[in-house]
């Protein structure tokens, strides 16, 4: 079975917990509901067509496309090594280049929207042609608007944010700490705990009379969070968002208010990259602040050369 075949090689692959936990998200949360629980021959190329056509319809990048049919590619070569399927069914197939999608940053006015939404019920008209319409009443998951308030003020990458135990919480010293192993560029984070997530944190501890450093601060382990991110967004009357626009938006927020060294350091980007001035992404009233800070120079050479031509 797909899903069982997944378990086998992720446990298998020696890499970092945190991968191997986003391999298992992309196992349980991607191509399990894609490829439901067929045997591993049963599934064609015909079908990773139309895997990738769904990922394109539903706005996947191209990027998102070509990582998925080589984690695909990877997992059907072992099966085949391991003689659990006959044949690869990605070989041959591409993902497709598509368009090129330029990554965007919320504003302060609807990142408040999609905090508030994250609490609120989402009411759908639900219509049968014998029983009529009728209003259905879902409730977001508890933990999203944890999650959503510790992205917007702390920058974090998702598998940080669903991974964080209380232990990495010190509020006394309003900060949270991640262990090299846990962070991409293996080196140890350490960022600020904002007065408003010390609210939030400190409610969640409100009326605990302990408290287990183990304990993930979320609650429980997610496994994923884009169709709650996403029905959210719409409460928000925003566009659905990705998780890593929280990331965006949040550096984009500091880039004017803090030095490139600060910035690249709340980032935990690796020292000698880049990266960072990717993530910034400058309003357009910035733009035109930083054009009008340019001096009047018609005027200037006008005024100029007349005084010039009168002395003549």
């Amino acid at each position: 079975m797909m899903s069982s075949g997944g378990s086998l090689l992720v446990s298998a692959i020696a890499c970092r917990p945190v991968t191997l936990d986003a391999y298992r998200f992309d196992f349980d949360g991607v191509y399990k509901p894609a490829f439901g629980d067929r045997l591993l021959d049963e599934i064609s190329r015909e079908d990773v067509k139309r895997f990738l056509k769904q990922l394109d319809d539903e706005g996947a990048s191209a990027r998102t496309r070509a990582k998925h049919l080589i984690q695909l590619r990877g997992f059907f070569r072992e099966m085949v090594l391991d003689r659990k399927c006959s044949e690869n069914p990605c070989e041959g197939v591409k993902a497709g280049r598509g368009e090129k999608r330029e990554n965007v940053a919320l504003s302060f006015e609807q990142a408040r929207a999609l905090i508030k939404a994250a609490r609120e019920d989402e009411v759908k008209i639900v219509q049968d042609a014998r029983r009529g319409k009728w209003r259905q009443t879902f409730k977001p998951p508890p933990y999203l608007f944890v999650a959503i308030v510790i992205a917007c003020y702390t920058g974090l990458r998702r598998s940080n944010i669903v991974n964080l135990k209380w232990k990495q919480m010190d509020l006394g010293a309003r900060k949270i700490s991640i262990p090299a192993a846990e962070m991409k560029a293996k080196r140890a984070h350490e960022v600020p705990i904002h007065p408003a997530l010390l609210a939030v944190l400190e409610g969640l501890l409100r009326g605990r009379k302990a408290i287990d450093p183990e304990a993930r601060v979320l609650g429980a382990q997610v496994a994923t969070i884009r169709d709650a991110i996403h029905g959210a967004c719409r409460r928000a009357g925003i566009p659905p968002v990705g998780w890593h626009t929280l990331r965006h938006s949040w550096c984009s927020w500091l880039a004017p208010r803090c030095s490139f060294p600060c910035l690249k350091t709340l980032m935990a980007h690796a020292p000698g990259n880049l990266v960072t001035l990717t993530y910034a992404h400058p309003s357009w009233e910035e733009l035109v602040a930083a054009v009008g800070t340019l001096p009047d120079l018609i005027l200037t050479a006008d005024g100029a050369a007349t005084k010039t031509t009168a002395q003549g």
